[in-house]
């Protein structure tokens, strides 16, 4: 009778069902404990706030570098134009640029120190069309984008050259409007539906005014094709 009690009550204790096992008793110098896991849940997915078509402005800062990293400018940006969908932005832009290699209104140079020279104007004004290509849906999109314009130097720059003794031998004005190409690869970060900050690496192509002599009196002014690379940060609104 006793053997059939103690068989009882250890099936009693191992049992998982039974109340002994639920409540954590200590039975013939065993502890059982019932242990319980509880799933995590999943927390959910920030939404992405969609794109909104319409009219949108940007405004952005550039620093931009020669090849050869002989000229450095800076400049700002402010670009205007209609988002059509998720993938395509098309505007006009407008900004201000400064070069610190560049003169204020006047080259004075002696014929016989030089064969030929950059004319580069202090201030300019860059004027363009401008087009972004995005990839993606995602917050973080990256796009291709492309401008094409005129880059407008002022004031205008006059050239003057002068022989070893100082006389003047050719006065003669500078044209101050030169072209503009700018192919970039860029970054937008969207924080809402509108509002988005992006980071633009891309090549500024332009041309710059150059004065080669053929002789002392006689100087030919002309455009040179020069290759500056863009850095631009900027905010989309």
């Amino acid at each position: 009778m006793k053997r059939i009690l103690i068989l009882a009550l250890f099936f009693a204790v191992l049992l998982p069902g039974s109340d002994m096992f639920a409540q954590n008793k200590v039975q013939g110098g065993m502890v059982v404990r019932k242990l319980t896991y509880h799933k995590k849940e999943k927390k959910p997915k920030k939404q992405i706030p969609s794109v909104k078509q319409g009219f949108q402005q940007s405004v952005t800062a550039a620093f931009l570098m020669g090849i050869d990293a002989d000229c450095y400018r800076g400049g700002i940006d402010y670009i205007a134009g209609y988002r059509f969908n998720n993938y395509f932005y098309a505007g006009a832009g407008i900004g201000l640029n400064y070069d610190i290699e560049g003169e204020w209104d006047y080259y004075s140079t002696q014929a016989l120190y030089f064969y030929w020279m950059e004319l580069r104007n202090m201030y300019s004004i860059p004027i363009y069309a401008h087009a972004r290509a995005y990839l993606g849906k995602k917050r973080c999109q990256p796009f291709f984008a492309f401008s094409a314009g005129a880059n407008i130097g002022f004031p205008t720059l006059t050239l003057g050259i002068m022989d070893s003794d100082g006389h003047q031998l050719v006065t003669k004005p500078v044209n101050n409007v030169t072209y503009l190409f700018e192919p970039a690869f860029g970054l937008d970060v969207r924080l809402t539906s509108r509002v988005s900050i992006n980071l633009l690496l891309g090549f500024n192509i332009h041309g710059v005014p150059r004065i080669r002599m053929s002789d002392p009196t006689h100087a030919q002014i002309y455009q040179k094709g020069e290759c500056d690379a863009a850095i631009k940060l900027g905010c989309t609104f």
